[in-house]
This record gives structure tokens, sequence and C-alpha cells, in this order.
């Protein structure tokens, strides 16, 4: 925006109203997060059923564990959701 102003008419000003990237970055990071969480408890349950760490390690670095056990696709998904979403709220029965 600064590059922006120098470019702009002397007598024209401009004021940021409502910053989103604050909360974009926020939501980002807590999937990210929960994600890591996630991964980690699946470990832990594939150690508890296997009870071997050796099974365990071997197991999760599998090139389909991620893909199996972890599923990012609904991250994604809940990622497109929160961030992305421009249209009106779903619960929202005014059509507005």
């Amino acid at each position: 925006m600064a590059q922006m102003k120098d470019r702009l008419p002397e007598d024209v000003d401009y004021a940021i109203s409502l910053d989103q990237t604050l909360p974009v970055s926020e939501g980002m990071r807590e999937v990210v997060e929960t994600l890591v969480i996630a991964i980690l408890l699946v470990i832990l349950v594939v150690y508890l059923f296997l009870q071997d760490w050796r099974a365990t390690l071997i197991l999760c670095c599998s090139p389909g564990f991620a893909r199996r056990h972890v599923c990012p696709v609904p991250a994604i998904r809940l990622l497109n959701q929160h961030t992305f979403d421009v249209g009106p709220c779903p619960g929202n029965r005014s059509g507005g």
C-alpha cells in the first residue's frame, strides 16, 4: 500500500478499515497445529496397538501412512471453508 500511495494524487488518502490477514493467519496456524496433534495421536494409537516401537516406526514411515491414517483432505477442506468463504453465512436464512 505504501508503494501505491506514491502513485496516488496528493489529495487522495487511504485507510485500512478491515485487516483480514491476522484472523486468517491465526486460523491457518490452528489448522496446522491440529493436524500435528492428530498425527501424534495416530502414532500413539498405532504404538499402543502394535506394542513395538520398531513396527510403529516402520509403519509410520511408509509412504501411504498419512494418506490412509491421517487423511489431510478434511483439513484442507476445513482450511478452505474458513479462510476463503466470501459468500453468505450458511446458517443465515435471511438471504443476505
